[in-house]
């Protein structure tokens, strides 16, 4: 694994390199400045397969840089870890928002680095056997993993609030329950979303999942959000500070993007299926429930039939 820390701190940063080696991992180069990290990520000859990134930099901070990195083509996926001693909450939702998998606090133990290093790696092995390069449907070029079967996740990097299954999960975590109070998870559900999966190459499944979590995105960009496609046809949107939104207004403006989205597609013969959105889930304090049980709520919810009142929301598909 070829590493890329990035620390105002030299100091910090021979300590990193030291630990780093301890767990076998010997190609580690370092950047003291924001601007010295994104020169030395855009080099494509030799590219970093993760990032250790500090939070607290000047005159970029983490934030700025994890941004920067994220906007070079071949690190739009790459694992970014964030190292700080910064625990607050709007630390960690803006560090994972500008596309971070991962945070790690200081002092560093070692038993948790290799841990996090493990993650970062699990996600370049997945992604390597599974990355394909298509051109959009739309002309744009997307890279976006499709995935082989239909229970796969979908990972969409051109959907700037979307992101990983596993980010999620470790942001979840790192969150609790009773941070997550003042959140919650919406999830939408296309209808008949295997029989689209079977008929349609697998690539222009995923861009139709894409262009359905664009549609999701627009909904949500009143407030912080983040996004998850982890398949069977589900997109769950985590709304940060927001816990009870009105839901019939999101359910309303969310079919709205969907006939656009219907209008834009219809040039090109491609029907856009009918998308449910559920209703939205909190997480519980009264029960020993993992935090992760949030993303399985919220898809429970968007698969179970609309009640009959919110049935004029449902538009079909044809």
């Amino acid at each position: 694994m070829r590493v890329l820390a990035i620390d105002d701190e030299p100091t910090f940063c021979d300590l990193l390199q030291t630990r780093l080696a301890q767990l076998g991992i010997s190609d580690v180069e370092t950047a003291y400045t924001g601007q010295e990290a994104l020169e030395k990520a855009s080099d494509t000859d030799n590219p970093f397969d993760c990032f250790l990134v500090d939070i607290r930099m000047i005159p970029m901070d983490g934030i700025e840089i994890v941004r920067g990195i994220r906007a070079i083509p071949h690190h739009m996926s790459t694992p970014i870890i964030m190292i700080s001693s910064l625990t607050d909450k709007a630390s960690i939702d803006a560090a994972f928002m500008a596309g971070a998998n991962d945070y790690i606090t200081k002092p560093l133990d070692t038993v948790e680095l290799k841990i996090r290093l493990e993650m970062a790696n699990s996600i370049l092995e997945e992604r390597a056997q599974t990355r394909l390069l298509h051109e959009h449907l739309l002309g744009q070029e997307a890279a976006l993993y499709a995935p082989m079967n239909f229970e796969d996740e979908i990972i969409l990097e051109d959907v700037q609030s979307s992101i990983s299954m596993m980010s999620m999960e470790n942001f979840l975590l790192k969150q609790g329950n009773i941070r997550l109070r003042q959140s919650c998870a919406i999830g939408f559900h296309m209808l008949n979303a295997e029989s689209y999966f079977r008929m349609m190459d697998p690539t222009y499944y995923a861009v139709l999942m894409g262009e359905v979590s664009l549609a999701v995105s627009r909904t949500l960009d009143f407030c912080p959000h983040m996004l998850v496609c982890p398949g069977k046809g589900d997109v769950v949107a985590l709304l940060l500070d927001h816990p009870n939104p009105d839901a019939q207004s999101l359910e309303r403006n969310f079919q709205e993007e969907m006939t656009k989205l219907r209008l834009r597609l219809a040039n090109l013969d491609m029907t856009v299926p009918t998308v449910r959105m559920g209703a939205p889930t909190h997480v519980s304090l009264w029960r020993m429930q993992c935090p992760t049980t949030l993303i399985s709520k919220a898809r429970d919810a968007a698969g179970q039939p609309p009640r009959h009142n919110d049935e004029i929301f449902m538009r079909d598909s044809a």
